[in-house]
């Protein structure tokens, strides 16, 4: 069975929509609900947004496409020594 594709963030585009409107992790984080550990860790790709989160970070930039901050990208193939 095929898993499905992950939805990354680009982290130096919310970075920079961030600086352009003089905001923080920090606001960012308690206007989407989370800890600014897990936006962190949304950056960092050890933690994939869910539709609803990318909803709720996308709401904070109006006028933002879903490509500026998100991108699609397959999962790599696991090895297996067994298989």
């Amino acid at each position: 069975m095929r898993e499905s594709p992950r939805i990354h963030i680009k982290g130096t585009a919310l970075r920079f929509m961030l600086a352009r409107q003089n905001k923080t992790l920090k606001w960012l984080a308690k206007k989407i609900s989370v800890s600014p550990q897990y936006v962190t860790m949304l950056l960092n790709e050890t933690r994939f947004p869910s539709p609803d989160m990318r909803e709720k970070i996308m709401g904070q930039f109006a006028g933002s496409s879903w490509d500026r901050f998100f991108y699609i990208k397959e999962r790599d193939k696991k090895k297996c020594d067994v298989c």
